[in-house]
């Protein structure tokens, strides 16, 4: 009799957590099963192998009888999209109509530029900021999401001054 084995399909199991963000490492949370009221122990009793535990998505847990226990339970936990930096170093821009200024963002996903007014300032896909009158605006700069991180999106707040006006402060100043 000492040689029949037991199933864990039908045993209590319960995970360390059925969420986390995704943050580039393998997640393996830990693994907790009961058999009629016995605990039972990981790698005497059954042994844990993940499947799809890196990226976001659903990853799975795998448990397997081992010892004087058979069968195989398998649950699921959530990898969720991590937020995402974009870097922007700076966030108030002044320029002199007619001038043109790169704004440098970076971030894990697609950067893209659009000009709230594109009548004061119009933005190319590079980031390259061109003054068309003066007037604020605003550059909205957004990093798309990707597999693993969810959109992001800044503002860059943009002063487009006439060229006469900086000529006459310049001026003003030297007396």
């Amino acid at each position: 009799l000492d040689d029949i084995k037991d199933t864990i399909r039908n045993s209590a199991v319960k995970i360390e957590y059925e969420e986390c963000f995704y943050d580039g490492r393998e997640h393996t949370p830990k693994v907790y099963l009961e058999k009629n009221s016995a605990v039972l122990a990981e790698n005497k009793d059954f042994k844990v192998t993940y499947k799809n535990n890196i990226n976001a998505g659903t990853a799975t847990v795998i448990i397997t009888g081992i010892g004087k226990y058979t069968g195989k339970v398998e649950r699921e936990f959530i990898i969720k999209k991590a937020a995402q930096e974009l870097n922007i170093p700076i966030n108030i821009l002044q320029l002199v109509v007619g001038e043109t200024i790169q704004i440098q963002a970076s971030g894990q996903g697609k950067i893209t530029y659009y000009s709230s007014d594109s009548d004061k300032a119009i933005v190319n896909e590079e980031g390259y900021v061109t003054g068309k009158s003066s007037g604020e605006t605003a550059i909205i700069v957004t990093a798309s999401e990707t597999q693993n991180y969810e959109e992001t999106v800044k503002k860059v707040n943009v002063k487009i001054v006439n060229p006469f006006t900086v000529k006459l402060l310049s001026d003003l100043s030297e007396d």
